[in-house]
């Protein structure tokens, strides 16, 4: 069996160019070991937030595949690795 704790990490933000308050404002992928996660950014007047899954992904039987974080613990240190993400990275991609 093997015992390496795996950790999740932030792998990609992807500013939006039109964002408004309330709307997306980055597309994020998460990592864990072999998941992927995607995710949007949203900020609205409370700040930021992450919304999972980034998009519904429905097969051609009307089933879809669904992904999200159940730890609060987890979700929250994800949630603030994308928001510094965003905000050194990403908000320079959003300016120009």
């Amino acid at each position: 069996m093997n015992d390496k704790v795996v950790e999740p990490e932030i792998l990609k933000v992807t500013p939006f160019s039109n964002t408004g308050e309330g709307s997306g404002v980055a597309a994020v992928s998460i990592g864990y070991g072999p998941f992927r996660i995607r995710a949007k950014l949203y900020k609205n007047e409370n700040g930021y937030f992450l919304g999972m899954p980034g998009r519904k992904l429905d097969d051609d039987k009307g089933y879809f595949k669904y992904a999200d974080i159940f730890d609060p613990t987890m979700k929250k240190e994800l949630e603030q690795a994308a928001i510094q993400a965003f905000e050194q990275h990403g908000r320079q991609l959003v300016a120009h």
